[in-house]
């Protein structure tokens, strides 16, 4: 899975989510175009995974996504995962789906986290 936006202005989130993967046993390649969030090394692009995933979350400003829609349909991404509805919106989702990107608007953490991550999915009707 490549996780778009492992950021270190939101560390502490970023790693949530990865770690849910994680224990959930997806290998998560995280992107940054730092190529270092908090000493830790990640990928400087979305180019940079081609073909080493077919699912991405995205969780960066709707501003950026069309353009990273576009990448991830040029590295093979086939499914697309946005945080929330600060990451897409009708523009986003109608470009994921000219390019065949497979795209919905849905928090990992709802379907992948715990306690009241976990309900908060629970009572939005996550399964």
């Amino acid at each position: 899975m490549v996780f778009v936006g492992y950021s270190s202005r939101n560390l502490g989130f970023s790693k949530m989510v990865r770690q849910a993967f994680e224990r959930a046993g997806t290998k998560v390649l995280p992107v940054n175009p730092s190529g270092n969030v908090a000493g830790e090394p990640v990928f400087t692009s979305v180019e940079a995974v081609s073909g080493k995933a077919n699912f991405a979350v995205v969780l960066t400003k709707k501003e950026r996504n069309l353009a990273i829609a576009e990448e991830l349909a040029k590295a093979g991404i086939t499914r697309v995962a946005f945080g929330n509805s600060m990451c897409a919106d009708g523009a986003v989702l109608e470009k994921c789906a000219e390019l065949g990107l497979e795209a919905v608007v849905a928090c990992p953490m709802m379907a992948l986290g715990g306690g009241l991550h976990r309900f908060h999915g629970f009572l939005a009707g996550v399964r």
